[in-house]
């Protein structure tokens, strides 16, 4: 056994549940501990907490978001060492044991992570490996700003008493893990395991799968770098502005091809607020929004010409 707590903060994921202790209570090093905080859940989320016994501290509160119950498991955990971990994601058996070994090899570390692999029901799908940019010069406003170098949270194990001090933000429910990693970073280094250890479940109920998600997560970093100028020079606050300014035109990009009008919009709305208007809308925002009918009959029309079984019955007549 290690002292590491794991805490798994938990809304209705009753039908993953069990898979996601289950890969904790299968670890080669057993955690000290592993709290469930149970966010307010509906369905069977806290009751199968429960039938693990002993072996699964279930704490409840009432529903007030992912950050919240994050803070609160780090607040009750026991050990000098917390492992995150989402209710829908699953850990390899040596997960805790590799991330512990690179603790025990360094004293200035605050967070080690692992690569992580994406599944869903049918299995594994892609492995998933983060540019190290917490070890680069540019690594301030790269972990906030750009995606790439997001850290999955349910990959990292924490000190306990600098995650305490730093907290996941819980004003916002979008881009907070990038928020939570970006401050602790400056708290001391982290350590990479290069081994996809970490199940990530793709889901078409997930936070990251819902309309305007992208969106949302580049407008909460940019209110939090605008409410923190003070702790970048001018020229990483620029550096910043600028890097959002081209994940939301990726968001943009996404929301138009996905028929999402609504987050087009946003997204044209936000953009000359982001830079200042400084800038000239980038030549895709200038697409026009077809109407929806419209929309539909050319979708119906794509698809009759790209259908292979239609254009076979064509060719046959």
């Amino acid at each position: 056994m290690i002292p590491v707590s794991c805490v798994i903060p938990c809304y209705n994921a009753a039908p993953y549940l069990r898979e996601t202790v289950d890969s904790v209570l299968r670890q080669s090093c057993p955690p000290l501990e592993i709290l469930l905080v149970d966010d307010g859940s509906t369905d069977a989320s806290a009751a199968i907490a429960a039938s693990y016994g002993p072996r699964v501290r279930v704490i409840r509160q009432a529903n007030r978001g992912e950050s919240v119950a994050r803070n609160r498991g780090l607040d009750k955990a026991r050990g000098p060492w917390v492992a995150l971990l989402d209710a829908d994601d699953r850990w390899e058996a040596d997960k805790l044991e590799k991330q512990w070994a690179a603790v025990a090899a360094s004293r200035d570390i605050v967070c080690v992570y692992t690569d992580a692999y994406a599944f869903d029901g049918s299995g594994r799908l892609a492995d998933i490996a983060r540019p190290e940019w917490h070890a680069r010069p540019e690594r301030r406003v790269r972990m906030l700003c750009c995606t790439e170098a997001g850290i999955l949270p349910s990959s990292a194990l924490v000190q306990t008493a600098s995650a305490r001090q730093v907290r996941f933000p819980e004003d916002t429910q979008h881009a907070e893990d990038m928020i939570f990693f970006a401050c602790l970073r400056e708290r001391g280094s982290f350590h990479r395991v290069p081994h996809a250890l970490t199940g990530y479940r793709v889901s078409p109920t997930a936070q990251s799968a819902r309309p305007g998600f992208r969106f949302h997560s580049v407008r909460s970093r940019h209110c939090w770098l605008a409410a923190h100028a003070e702790r970048y020079t001018p020229d990483e606050y620029q550096q910043g502005l600028q890097l959002l300014a081209e994940e939301l035109v990726v968001a943009h990009d996404l929301a138009f091809w996905a028929r999402d009008h609504r987050t087009v919009r946003r997204c044209r709305d936000y953009f000359p607020r982001l830079l200042g208007g400084r800038q000239p809308l980038p030549d895709t925002f200038r697409r026009r929004l077809l109407p929806g009918p419209l929309l539909r009959l050319k979708d119906w029309f794509d698809q009759r010409n790209h259908h292979p079984s239609l254009d076979s019955s064509r060719s046959s007549v």
